[in-house]
Parts: structure tokens; sequence; C-alpha cells
């Protein structure tokens, strides 16, 4: 005999794909999806470690939709400089599909611990999900981007207030925040421009994106409010950070997985060659084994977050 939980499964389940059924053929599929991203992508916070401090669901926006929140980690003591010196900052852009995810997902990396320790302080960021579970149009981009420039003005904004370095600031992106984190590198707007971008396996290119990889057209679907036909279309490409590359844009540290079968290999080989032919400095590392994300050691080991530190510690820490 079957145990309750297991019953109570089969009756979500079965309660999803009939709600799904009345939103299409796929509709079941889809709400299967978001929810196991919400399920998967989703932590809840755990305390900092040791040496370092936190204010946690800072208000740094009010949207249509809400004030959005956001974490500040900062070292007890600043390790690398003075304790009177302002400390750079690195933004983390959760993945998620534009619908799921939160902003402890930077727990998955060690992003606080490896960076507080490193002399930074660290920002974990909400911004507004493009569709809820059911599939009901949310906050279509570029709500998303809107939300991160949001971010980077808060904390020049309050730079002063915290010690933070107003003109040394980074991102870190994973996915769905990578795009994000690249549009912020990208972007012809100096109060909400980044000095540094990390980007892991992030879309650059959202019309190719769809082209290449149909079986997840409809998650651009989802971001954009519909097919990526005349005015959504326009969006995609105002979503793409590949087509925003000036001599002006700030240097990248590309991580993207050979087999990665959701973001194909060349949306980062086309960035990071685009990056180049304008004279930006451009790291490409490509993990001939990982796919999107996985497995998650391949993208975690202590090569990878020297890398990282390295990368940032070039570009903020002049």
């Amino acid at each position: 005999m079957l145990d309750w939980w297991l019953w109570l499964i089969i009756v979500i389940v079965g309660l999803l794909l009939c709600c799904g059924c009345l939103l299409g053929p796929l509709g079941g599929f889809k709400i299967l999806m978001r929810q196991l991203m919400h399920s998967m992508g989703e932590p809840k916070a755990v305390p900092p470690p040791p040496g370092i401090t936190v204010q946690r669901d800072i208000e740094f926006v009010q949207t249509a939709d809400g004030p959005l929140l956001l974490d500040l980690f900062k070292p007890t003591e600043n390790p690398i400089q003075s304790s009177s010196e302002a400390l750079p900052v690195v933004v983390f852009l959760f993945g998620g599909s534009w619908f799921g995810g939160n902003k402890n997902q930077h727990q998955m990396y060690n992003v606080v611990e490896l960076l507080c320790e490193s002399g930074y302080a660290v920002v974990g960021s909400q911004y507004r999900f493009s569709v809820s579970t059911l599939g009901y149009t949310k906050s279509t981009f570029p709500a998303q981007a809107n939300d991160t420039r949001a971010t980077i003005k808060w904390i020049r904004q309050n730079a002063e207030k915290q010690g933070l370095d107003p003109n040394a600031i980074g991102v870190w992106g994973a996915s769905a925040g990578a795009q994000l984190g690249a549009l912020l590198g990208t972007i012809d707007d100096e109060s909400s421009k980044v000095q540094a971008v990390v980007s892991y396996y992030g879309p650059t290119h959202l019309p190719n994106l769809a082209t290449e990889n149909p079986k997840i057209s409809w998650i651009l679907e989802d971001l954009l409010g519909g097919k990526l036909e005349k005015e959504r279309l326009r969006l995609a490409e105002l979503g793409s950070p590949l087509l925003h590359i000036t001599s002006n844009s700030a240097p990248f540290l590309i991580v993207h997985g050979k087999k990665d079968d959701v973001v194909p290999i060349s949306q980062a080989e086309e960035m990071h060659a685009k990056l180049q032919e304008k004279g930006i400095e451009s790291t490409l590392i490509i993990k001939p084994e990982a796919g999107h994300g996985t497995p998650a050691n391949a993208f975690n080991s202590k090569e990878d977050k020297k890398r990282v530190v390295d990368f940032f510690d070039k570009h903020l820490k002049k």
C-alpha cells in the first residue's frame, strides 16, 4: 500500500496536469517545470559564516508589483584593505528561466564566503518573475533588466552609508541571471553599469536561442509575453547582450559547458568573439564534460573559485 505522502504527490501532480490541460497541449508540462524550478532553485537562507555580517531584506525599489528586496553581506573586518577603505561590491544574480529562483541561490556557489573573505561586499538581489507557476503573465521583459539596474543604482546611492565603493561594482550571474548580468556590463548608462562581469552559462542572443533550441522557446515566450514576432522580437533583441557590446563594455569572464543542451555553447563563443573584436578583455572557459550548470562540481572547483576571485581582483581593486 502506498504511503500517504506518495498519494499526496500523485494527487498534486494530477491536479497540476489537469490545470495544464486548460492552458494548451504543453500546459501541464510547463506547470511542472515551473514548479520544479521553484522547488530546486530556491534555497532557504542560512546564516553567514563567522566573520561576515548580513543585512537582510533591504527594500531597494518599489515596482508596480510591489517592493523588491536585497541582502547585503560584508566582512566584519576587511581582510585585504584598511577598515577605512570602501569595499568593492559583487552582485549575484540567480538563475531560473526568469520565472524561478531566489536571492539565496548564491549559497550554491559559496559566493558570500568566497568573496567576503577576499575583501568584497556581496549583494543577493531579487528581480520580478516573468510568469506565475500556472503560466499567468506577471512581469514580462524588460522588468527583470530594470530591476537589476535598480540594484546597481541602490548600491551607488547608498555607497557612502554602507562603506561601499560606487566605482567598483561587479556582477556574477548564472543562466538567466547571467543574461541580466551581461546586460549590466554592456548597457550605455553610467548609473547602472558595472565594471566586471562573470557569466556562468548565460544566454547572450535571445532570438538565436529560440531558433537553436526550440524546446525552450516557450520559456522565452513567457519572458517576452508571447511569440518572438514584431514588438516582442524587438524586446528579445533588447535583451540580447551580444547586440549591445561596444568599446566601452565591461571585461567578461565567461564559463560554459560544452555539452549544454539548454543554452548552446555557441552563445558563449559568439559573445567572447564580439567582446574581443571590440577590444574588450574577455576570457572564455569551456567545460568539456559539463551541461547547463551540471554537474554542479564542474563549476565549483578550487580552480574555478580562484579564477573568479582573481578576475574581480584585477578589475575591482585598482
